[in-house]
């Protein structure tokens, strides 16, 4: 929710900051000719990948859904469709307020975004959401890969003792929980670069396969 409110808020200081000025539309569609060449596209479209990934954790939850062969593939296309449109539109308004790909610190581009459409409000406010998006997107991805482990260890994928074994009290698997915290936690000691490159690759290589 707090992300939401802030793409709304986001969207409408944008406006109010680029109304009145000089604009052409299609320049976040055409480039401003400082990146020419096909790799850069292809660069853009791995870390893309990365952005989409979670779209197909809702079938981990299958079990759990009414009508999981009704609601499931419906849940995937819909947060598909809408994650795809959410993305185009606020790159296409960020690149409307902070036109071109050159940046003080190319890591921590968004904030410089945030700063040109309303100031220091706004930085504050994007990283207030940022940090509650990253704090639900990491429960979904753990309790969806926590799930799937379970499931593996409950088919005799996996050794069905501890990757199949649920807690009495909360009825969780908290085997695979806690597997899946330990390796989560190796993001404090590895390089986002290497880390995002890793996850892409994989998503890249498990897309296609």
């Amino acid at each position: 929710c707090a992300q939401i409110v802030f793409i709304g808020v986001f969207v409408a200081l944008s406006c109010q900051t680029l109304a009145g000025q000089p604009l052409d539309l299609l320049s976040p569609l055409l480039g401003d000719g400082s990146k020419p060449g096909f790799g850069h596209l292809m660069a853009g479209a791995a870390v893309l990948c990365l952005s989409f990934l979670g779209f197909d954790a809702v079938s981990t939850l299958a079990e759990e859904c009414r009508d999981a062969r009704r609601d499931v593939p419906r849940a995937i296309i819909l947060t598909t469709l809408f994650a795809g449109l959410l993305f185009t539109v606020l790159a296409y308004v960020s690149q409307l307020v902070l036109p071109g790909s050159s940046f003080a610190n190319a890591d921590a581009a968004a904030n410089e975004v945030m700063f040109k459409a309303s100031g220091q409000f706004l930085t504050n406010f994007f990283t207030a959401a940022y940090v509650a998006g990253s704090l639900g997107s990491a429960l979904a991805s753990q309790a969806a890969v926590s799930r799937i482990l379970f499931t593996m260890g409950r088919d005799n994928v996996l050794p069905r003792r501890s990757f199949g074994y649920l807690s009495p009290r909360f009825g969780t698997p908290v085997f695979a929980i806690a597997l899946v915290s330990a390796f989560s936690l190796l993001a404090l000691v590895i390089d986002l670069s290497t880390l995002a490159s890793l996850i892409s690759f994989g998503a890249l290589v498990a897309f296609s396969a």
